[in-house]
């Protein structure tokens, strides 16, 4: 992985500062396919916002229609 392409704990997030780089991926680098993201069940995501409401309404939308289309995720009656 070149150096550009390492990613830190971004700014806001300064729980995750600290980490090693390994356990560490953004999420547009899964959402652009250029890193798998979870390869098992077992394995954790965690999706940190920094205070930029509509990029995690953006995200939002994303995940959703993706699982939407490929069958993933339980509907819930609220």
């Amino acid at each position: 992985m070149d150096r550009c392409r390492t990613p830190s704990a971004p700014a806001g997030a300064h729980e995750l500062h600290g980490l090693p780089h390994t356990k560490l991926t953004l999420l547009g680098r899964v959402l652009d396919h250029h890193h798998p993201g979870r390869r098992t069940p077992t394995e954790t995501t965690l999706f940190k916002s920094t205070g930029h409401g509509a990029l995690d309404i953006a995200t939002a939308a994303i995940i959703y229609t993706t699982a939407r289309t490929r069958g993933l995720g339980t509907h819930l009656d609220l």
